[in-house]
C-alpha cells in the first residue's frame, strides 16, 4: 500500500512500513535475485531508520508537551485559587470601607442636625433673653452658661462617636491583615513541615533497609551454627557410642586372657600329671582322648598367649567398624568446648536478631506513621518547575520495545551478501 506521513506517525508505524518493504525485497530478491536490489537496500534502510528516529522524537515531543500541558494546567489552577482568595480578601475590606463610610456619613448628618438644632436653641435663648432683660445680671450669665453647655455637648458627642466608630474600623481592617499573615505563615510552616517528613521518611526507609541486610546476615551466621552444632553433637553421639563399643571390646579381651590363661595352665598340669610312662597308658590316654572331645584345638602356642597377655588391658579397633572411635579424650573435650561456645554464641545471635527484628518494627511503624501524617497544603505555593523523570521510568512499556530497523531486513542482507 501507500506509505504517507499522515499514516506512519508511531513507531510501530514505521515497523509496519518497515515489514511490509522487507517482503516487497524478499519477493524481488526471489524473483529477480539478490543484485537487483543490493544497491537500494542500503539506502531504504537508512531512510527507514531517519523516520524511526523522527518518529520517535516526535512521541518524546508529544509525551513532553502533554506534560508541560498538563503542569501548565495546574498552575493556572493554582493561579486562579489564589487570585480568588485575594479578590475575597478585597471584597471584605471593600465591604469594611463602606461600612465605615456609611456610618460616618450618618454620623456628619447627626453632628449637622445638632448643629442647627444648637442654633435654633440660640435664637430662642437670645429672643428670651431680650423678653427678660430685667432680669439681673447672674440671671443673665447663667443662660449664657447653659446656653454654652448646650451648643458644646452635642459636637463632643458625636465627635466621641465618629472616633469609636473609626478605632473599630481600624481594629477590624488590623484583625483582617493578622489573619492573612497567619494564613501565610502556617502554610509555610505546613511546606517546612513536609519537606522534614520526607527527609525523615526517606532516613527512615534507608535505616529499615540496613536493618534488614543485617537481619539476613544474622539468619545467614544462625544457620551456619545451627549446622555447625548439629555436626558437633553427630560426632559427639558418634564417639560416646565408640566409647561404649570400646569399652565392652575391652572387657571381653580381658575375660578370654584369663579363660585362656587358666586353660593353658590346666592343660599343661594335666599333660604333666597324665604323662604316659608306658606304650600302654599312652594307648589309652589317645582312646579316651578320641572318646571324649579332644582339647588341642582350644590350646595355643606360647607366641599366641605372650601376645594375648601383651594385649590384655589395651583397647582393640576394627578399622572397618563403622561405629569405632575415632577421638581422644583432649579431643573430646575440645569439642565439648567448641559445642559450648557456639551454643553461646547462638544465644547472642538471636538475641541480637530479636533487637534488629524489634528496630525495624519500629523503624517501619514510624515511616507508616510520618506518611500518614504528610499532608499537603490545599494553596501551597509553586517552589519552582520541577524536574522531569526519566523515559524509562515515565513509560516503562516502550523500554525494549525498539527493535530497530535492522532487525527485518537481518536475514535479507544476509542474503544479498552471501
Amino acid at each position: 500500500g501507500q506509505l504517507t506521513m499522515a499514516v506512519v506517525s508511531t513507531v510501530a508505524d514505521v515497523y509496519d512500513a518497515a515489514s511490509a518493504i522487507g517482503k516487497d525485497f524478499e519477493l524481488l530478491i526471489d524473483r529477480y535475485g539478490p543484485d537487483c536490489v543490493s544497491g537500494l537496500m542500503p539506502k531504504v534502510i537508512g531512510v527507514l531508520e531517519e523516520l524511526e528516529s523522527v518518529t520517535s522524537q516526535r512521541e518524546d515531543d508529544a509525551r513532553r508537551l502533554a506534560e508541560l500541558e498538563r503542569c501548565q494546567e495546574r498552575l493556572d489552577q493554582e493561579r486562579r485559587a489564589r487570585q480568588s482568595d485575594r479578590a475575597r480578601h478585597e471584597r471584605e475590606l471593600e465591604q469594611s470601607e463602606d461600612l465605615w463610610r456609611g456610618e460616618a456619613k450618618d454620623l456628619s448628618d447627626a453632628l449637622a442636625r445638632c448643629q442647627e438644632e444648637n442654633k435654633r436653641l440660640l435664637a430662642a435663648a437670645a429672643s428670651s433673653a431680650s423678653q427678660k432683660a430685667e432680669l439681673n445680671d447672674g440671671t443673665i450669665a447663667a443662660d449664657r452658661d447653659g446656653a454654652a453647655r448646650l451648643q458644646q455637648m452635642p459636637d463632643l458627642q458625636g465627635m466621641a462617636k465618629l472616633k469609636a466608630t473609626i478605632e473599630a474600623q481600624r481594629d477590624e481592617i488590623r484583625r483582617l491583615q493578622r489573619d492573612l499573615a497567619q494564613c501565610q505563615t502556617d502554610s509555610e510552616a505546613l511546606q517546612s513541615q513536609s519537606d522534614r517528613l520526607a527527609r525523615a521518611n526517606a532516613e527512615y526507609r534507608r535505616r529499615h533497609s540496613v536493618s534488614s541486610r543485617q537481619a539476613q546476615r544474622l539468619l545467614e551466621s544462625q544457620a551456619d551454627l545451627e549446622a555447625r552444632l548439629a555436626a558437633s553433637d553427630q560426632a559427639l553421639r558418634l564417639a560416646a557410642e565408640a566409647g561404649t563399643t570400646a569399652e565392652g571390646c575391652a572387657d571381653a579381651a580381658t575375660q578370654t586372657a584369663d579363660q585362656d590363661a587358666s586353660g593353658v595352665a590346666g592343660v599343661s598340669d594335666s599333660q604333666t600329671e597324665l604323662k604316659p610312662s608306658s606304650p600302654k597308658t599312652a594307648a589309652a590316654s589317645k582312646d579316651s582322648g578320641q572318646t571324649h572331645q579332644s582339647p588341642e584345638p582350644a590350646l595355643m602356642t606360647q607366641e599366641q598367649l605372650m601376645e594375648r597377655l601383651r594385649q590384655d588391658g589395651k583397647l582393640v579397633i576394627d578399622k572397618s567398624d563403622p561405629n569405632r572411635p575415632r577421638f581422644t579424650l583432649c579431643e573430646l573435650r575440645d569439642v565439648l568446648t567448641e559445642r559450648n561456645e557456639l551454643k553461646v554464641r547462638l544465644i547472642e545471635v538471636e538475641e541480637e536478631l530479636v533487637a534488629y527484628k524489634q528496630a525495624s518494627e519500629k523503624a517501619a511503624a514510624a515511616a507508616a506513621a510520618a506518611s500518614a501524617a504528610t499532608v499537603a497544603p490545599e494553596d501551597a505555593p509553586v517552589q519552582g518547575p520541577i524536574n522531569r523523570e526519566p523515559d524509562e521510568k515515565l513509560f516503562p512499556q516502550d523500554v525494549g520495545s525498539r527493535i530497530g530497523i535492522k532487525h527485518f531486513f537481518q536475514g535479507l542482507l544476509d542474503r544479498v551478501q552471501n
